[in-house]
């Protein structure tokens, strides 16, 4: 070939743009679908190994718990990119990936809820079963009574089925998923022209730092996002010629579904839909998805009549989430704080070093295709592709939040919004590089050669990638205390949720009306707000920090004042064994104190000695007093 003259050469042309023959040709076929879910199905199996592991305190558990990830994740990331697979595997593949990774958080705490969204929806479903009425007073975070999408669906199945609140809650969440799922990879295959896309996309989803726990919860986000994706996959679906009235009011159900159940959602709803439609009739493209223009207006609409209702309650809990991000890292830019120390605890605990170098190379790994995937989606010129390109250029905006703490919360809450651009647009990319044919060249008659086209080291490349990304987004989210179980620690949800804790809380609420004024723990607090439906405080008098109510030796005359106002106290003798692992055993009073050592035995043993203060229960380590008239 290199004595041929170049003029000699002519080049067959292949659009890597185009969707491939091969993968309509078997469009109607199973392939690997059956074997590889068997093989997920052995990972489930291994995380189950895992999780008792922990439980017993094996130091092996941890080994289990990433080799079982390898096993889910990596043989479907090498078969997703395969450009033979049809498109009903591909569905199938990423449905096995995402209903694996709801069980892998559903099996790690089988037994009740664990997470403070997942207690925080309980006392909203319970106050509905109770009060047959909606926006009752939530003291956990007074937002979840107003937006109680998830809790109506909860309470509608559980006195439907007979079923409890939690069991009917993991089944609303499991349902969800599946939408979730399903949404996403139509939403993908329509802006792209491919299931190959689609399926690598919803893949990468699967790798945000909340997908799998966060969004496993039985919260209000969990089925507030699934419903905002269904109504961009209707639009899109619609916008390619299906504008019919039904088809139209199936889309507004959504959309208003999506706005009483959570408000990022549907912020991120309406600020995508009008970029849609904004982009479209800007541009005119030839053949784009075309976001109905009422369907915008309703989602407007809605959206802002519904802030309008709860906008009180929006505003504290999200009000100033944002400007402390904002001061954080104007005081980091100004060198006034220091930066935030990843991946490790607020007392201190670090990640092991592995673990560590998987969490930033998952990033890396992120940022390196992301701007080859956003060419990519330039490329494709129509709407969608644009919007969702303005998405995945929040990533890295987003990961600059994370060297602060009060910006890592913000960060956090994007992660799960942020990439459904990000994993488009590199899905995109590799896609396209998957699934490119070689050119073909021509050296007279009967002569041909292909050079370049997809390496075959492309698959084993990728299915590499997809592991590191999804392992590394478990890391960056999650603490291991909250991946795995074991045994209990203090300020440390899930780890600090135990049976004691949970059977007290049941008690109080059997044994007491609701809406007590109490004061505990931040952990007790959680349970006895929830199962317990009381209304803890953490200020029972302005300038007391209850820190200091735990402390003192004796009862002093600012602590009895404070008593005065409160119907019922709460102590945990674990809090005397261990500093808190998330660094506070009450709240943000004891972060600017830093705790160097646990609370003091006798600080808890002086509420048995003082008069006018009575201990109503005792499980052992948890005990309630009655606190009235001291």
């Amino acid at each position: 070939m290199a004595t041929l003259a170049p003029e000699v050469l002519r080049r067959a042309s292949w659009p890597a743009e185009r969707a491939q023959p091969v993968e309509q040709a078997t469009d109607r076929t199973w392939g690997l679908l059956p074997p590889l879910s068997l093989v997920a199905a052995g990972g489930v199996l291994l995380l189950a190994f895992a999780d008792n592991a922990a439980r017993r305190g094996e130091p092996h558990a941890a080994a289990l718990y990433w080799l079982a990830i390898v096993v889910i994740v990596v043989p479907i990331a090498a078969r997703l990119s395969r450009p033979e697979c049809s498109r009903g595997e591909r569905l199938g593949l990423v449905l096995v990936v995402g209903i694996a990774a709801y069980l892998l958080k559903l099996m790690t705490w089988p037994l009740g809820f664990a997470f403070h969204d997942d207690l925080g929806q309980l006392r909203t479903t319970l106050d509905i079963g109770s009060t047959h009425h909606l926006f009752s007073r939530n003291p956990i975070v007074g937002a979840y009574a107003y937006y109680p999408g998830l809790e109506e669906v909860t309470n509608a199945l559980s006195s439907i089925s007979g079923l409890g609140p939690t069991a009917a809650g993991f089944i609303v969440v499991g349902v969800a998923r599946v939408i979730l799922v399903l949404a996403l990879f139509r939403l993908f295959e329509a802006a792209s022209g491919s299931a190959h896309v689609a399926g690598i996309a919803v893949l990468l989803y699967a790798a945000n730092p909340n997908f799998v726990y966060f969004d496993g919860q039985v919260a209000y986000e969990s089925l507030a996002l699934p419903l905002a994706a269904a109504a961009l996959c209707a639009a899109a679906v619609c916008g390619l010629g299906r504008q019919s009235a039904p088809f139209l009011l199936v889309i507004c159900l959504l959309v208003g579904g999506t706005v009483v159940s959570h408000h990022m959602s549907a912020y991120f709803l309406v600020a995508v839909l009008a970029a849609w439609l904004a982009l479209d009739r800007w541009k005119r493209f030839a053949a784009p998805p075309r976001a109905s223009l009422s369907v915008t207006a309703v989602a407007v609409l809605a959206t802002g009549a519904w802030l309008f209702f709860a906008g009180p309650a929006t505003e504290q809990e999200l009000g100033s989430i944002p400007r402390s991000a904002a001061v954080s890292i104007w005081d980091l830019a100004l060198g006034k704080s220091p930066p935030r120390q990843l991946f490790h605890a607020a007392n201190g605990t670090a990640e092991p070093l592995l673990t560590q170098w998987i969490g930033y190379a998952s990033v890396l790994l992120v940022l390196v295709l992301l701007p080859f995937g956003i060419l990519r989606a330039v490329r494709r010129g129509n709407a969608i592709s644009l919007v969702l390109l303005g998405v995945a250029a929040l990533y890295p905006p987003s990961l600059v939040l994370r060297l602060t703490s009060a910006g890592t919360e913000t960060s956090s809450r994007a992660a799960e919004y942020v990439f459904v651009g990000a994993a488009y647009v590199i899905a995109l990319f590799v896609a396209g590089r998957l699934s490119a044919r070689p050119a073909v060249y021509r050296f007279g008659p009967g002569r041909a050669y292909r050079i370049g086209g997809a390496s075959k080291l492309l698959t084993p490349l990728f299915a590499l990638y997809a592991g590191v990304v999804f392992a590394g987004g478990l890391i960056i989210g999650w603490s291991p205390s909250a991946r795995l179980p074991g045994p209990f620690e203090v300020g440390s949800p899930p780890r600090s949720i135990s049976f004691e804790g949970v059977e007290t809380a049941k008690w109080v609420g059997s044994a007491f009306s609701a809406n007590h004024i109490l004061v505990a723990d931040s952990t007790n607090a959680l349970l006895l707000a929830s199962y317990g439906r009381q209304a803890p405080t953490s200020h029972p008098v302005t300038g007391l920090a209850l820190l200091r109510l735990y402390e003192d030796p004796a009862l002093t005359q600012v602590d009895r004042q404070a008593l005065g106002d409160v119907d019922y106290l709460v102590t945990d003798r674990r809090l005397t064994r261990a500093l808190p692992l998330n660094g506070g055993y009450f709240g943000a009073d004891d972060y600017t104190v830093g705790l160097t050592h646990p609370l003091p035995a006798a600080g808890l043993r002086k509420f048995d000695e003082t008069p006018g203060v009575a201990r109503v229960y005792d499980s052992g380590n948890i005990a309630v007093y009655a606190t009235r008239g001291t």
